[in-house]
């Protein structure tokens, strides 16, 4: 249960960073990149972008403290 514990925390830290990768590069950066505006500009897939892997890293966080703290 620990090891799986240490995955989530490691999941939590990936989605963590992809998030705030997201953050730092700004709003319209699918725009700069590919020139397509898949949301008709509006940011709700940039937002995305960033909400999605901060539940992901909230949830893998708390599974991974509820794993490691399990007594089995």
């Amino acid at each position: 249960m620990r090891r799986l514990g240490s995955l989530c925390y490691a999941v939590a830290t990936v989605a963590l960073v992809a998030a705030l990768l997201g953050i730092i590069i700004g709003p319209d950066w699918i725009e700069q990149l590919t020139g397509a505006s898949p949301d008709h500009g509006d940011g709700s897939l940039e937002m995305a972008w960033v909400v999605v892997p901060l539940v992901l890293a909230a949830g893998t966080a708390v599974a991974g403290r509820r794993l490691r703290t399990h007594r089995a």
